[in-house]
């Protein structure tokens, strides 16, 4: 029986990040409830006011009363791409000034086709490492390498770092009444892992 050498190599790729995720909410209180769904409503109105023309994401409404005071709250999100990063500026500052509204963010992803150019580096890397990591193998035991018998592509180890998941920049950054705003984009870390399988010759 011929034998063989298997190597295994994981090899990771930095992505710049081009998708971004901004949340707003807004809570008014007053001891009125009527008075704490007005200020609410025009805080709303301010908010989609700024945010123009991008889609605001899943709304939620919640009212609830404490101690006599209500609380009146809203909350959404809003997405987009490095094409509209001034805009995703102008929208955080100006609203990071207006009384009752707080903005999260941004969280920044890479956009499925740039996570795929991403792994496809990757996988290319991971090859080329396990490649040379049995040459050096095969050297050291005095022999050769032959053909490769086997080509694994892990794939747990690829989804658990997909678009949105754990891929996802660690770039949080409360913006509520900041007087600067850190907006820009991170690198987002793209792994691949692979098994390689040679014959391995003597001599």
């Amino acid at each position: 029986m011929t034998p063989k050498i298997n190597v295994d190599a994981n090899a990771h790729v930095y992505v710049p990040a081009d998708v971004w995720v901004l949340v707003i909410e807004i809570e008014c209180t007053h001891s009125y409830p009527a008075k704490a769904y007005e200020k609410r409503a025009a805080a709303i109105a301010e908010a989609k006011r700024v945010v123009g023309d991008i889609e605001i994401l899943n709304e939620h409404i919640n009212e609830w009363t404490h101690r006599g005071e209500t609380s009146a709250e809203w909350s959404c999100r809003i997405e987009g791409t490095l094409g509209n990063h001034d805009q995703l500026k102008r929208i955080a500052s100006t609203l990071a000034a207006i009384p009752d509204i707080k903005s999260t963010g941004p969280t920044w992803y890479v956009s499925a086709e740039g996570h795929r150019q991403g792994r496809d580096r990757a996988i290319k890397d991971a090859v080329a490492l396990a490649r040379h990591e049995a040459e050096i193998l095969a050297q050291a035991a005095g022999g050769s390498l032959r053909n490769v018998t086997t080509i694994h592509l892990d794939r747990d180890y690829e989804n658990n770092r997909a678009p949105r998941q754990n891929t996802m920049s660690e770039l949080i950054v409360e913006v509520s009444g900041a007087p600067e705003l850190d907006l820009n984009a991170s690198d987002v870390s793209v792994s691949a892992s692979v098994i390689l399988e040679y014959e391995f010759i003597e001599g």
